[in-house]
């Protein structure tokens, strides 16, 4: 990611985190819509609580963006279980797609172009460091 991209992700997190719920929803919505598959994997998960989990995992890039050792071992991390639970890099492309789409929906226009393609390239990079780390048993 350049540096624009990281500014630009940084400087749009307020307006996401302030309506964390409605995208964490508009999310899981589209998610299913798309992959209709993976509301399987969720029936027996409290989805109010992934939500949450979700969106703090976010957070959590979003404040670790600059900071690669410790992003890349939350990545790992989250990848490894991702990868435990099946989950194939076409799934991580639909998730992205359903992450853009929900925060455009539940924004509107305060989420510009630039933006977009600033999440774009940041869920490029940690989806790709998640997906290497599933593809691999825990060392």
């Amino acid at each position: 990611m350049t540096s624009q991209e990281t500014d630009l992700v940084r400087a749009s997190w307020p307006a996401i985190a302030a309506r964390s719920a409605a995208i964490a929803g508009r999310f899981y919505d589209l998610l299913f819509e798309l992959e209709p598959a993976a509301r399987a994997r969720f029936q027996d998960t409290n989805l109010e609580a992934q939500q949450i989990k979700f969106m703090q995992m976010l957070a959590l890039i979003v404040r670790q963006i600059e900071d690669p050792e410790a992003l890349v071992a939350t990545l790992v991390d989250s990848g490894r279980r991702h990868g435990a639970r099946g989950t194939s890099r076409r799934e991580y492309g639909v998730a992205g797609e359903a992450l853009l789409r929900a925060i455009s929906d539940v924004l509107g226009s305060a989420f510009t172009m630039e933006q977009r393609e600033a999440w774009r390239a940041m869920y490029a990079l940690t989806a790709g460091v998640m997906q290497r780390a599933g593809d691999y048993p825990k060392q």
